[in-house]
């Protein structure tokens, strides 16, 4: 699978986020994209992405 994100830092990726949070193609890139990322600010980001696909608020994580 080609991950045209991968380049980017958490920080680009929140940017990206802040600025297209209604542009469906892009929320799905970041999915697939934070999908492999396991640093805390691209968990909590994927929540916020998630939320933002379905249209809902943002379900919280359970403690690690």
């Amino acid at each position: 699978m080609l991950r045209p994100l991968m380049q980017h830092g958490v920080g680009k990726l929140e940017e990206m986020f802040a600025t297209g949070k209604s542009d469906a193609k892009l929320l799905k890139q970041l999915e697939q994209e934070l999908q492999y990322r396991q640093v805390p600010r691209a968990v909590a980001l994927l929540a916020k992405v998630q939320a933002a696909m379905s249209g809902g608020a943002a379900v919280p994580q359970a403690p690690t």
